[in-house]
């Protein structure tokens, strides 16, 4: 059980941050986007990747690049992202 914890700790700690999952800065164009997707789920497919977590991280890595990839879903992210970031300050 603590290997399968440890495989989710990276997924559980940037899982409400697109950008960061997907490691790209906010600026990235739909290319840069594709490309880490890709990179990623090649890395965390569940059809080629039985560990622990694989499934879990390979949906975040999707859903993330869902929402980047579409204007309106990225800028209301952008939105809730900048409210979460001025909540902390």
């Amino acid at each position: 059980m603590d290997e399968q914890v440890e495989a989710m700790r990276p997924v559980n700690a940037v899982r409400n941050n697109c950008y960061a999952f997907l490691n790209v800065p906010q600026t990235a164009t739909n290319e840069q986007i594709s490309s880490a997707y890709r990179q990623w789920s090649r890395l965390v497919h569940p059809d080629k990747k039985k560990y622990p977590g694989a499934t879990d991280a390979f949906q975040v890595i999707a859903s993330s690049k869902d929402v980047l990839m579409d204007v309106p879903k990225r800028h209301h992210f952008d939105q809730q992202l900048r409210h979460a970031i001025d909540g902390n300050n």
